[in-house]
């Protein structure tokens, strides 16, 4: 899914996998950014353990 206008906002968080390139073998510069707050991981256990901040 495109990010549109990342740029503009706070803080952006990435949920993914790792920062490796994908399929097109292009690095995403995105995660360099200083807003940019990146959750590494499988996301069978990262969206829980985010879901369970926000609960709280």
């Amino acid at each position: 899914m495109p990010v549109l206008n990342a740029e503009e906002a706070e803080n952006v968080l990435v949920l993914n996998l790792d920062s490796e390139p994908g399929y097109s073998g292009v690095e995403n510069t995105l995660y360099q950014e200083d807003f940019v707050i990146p959750i590494w991981g499988d996301a069978a256990e990262t969206v829980p353990e985010l879901a369970a901040r926000f609960r709280h």
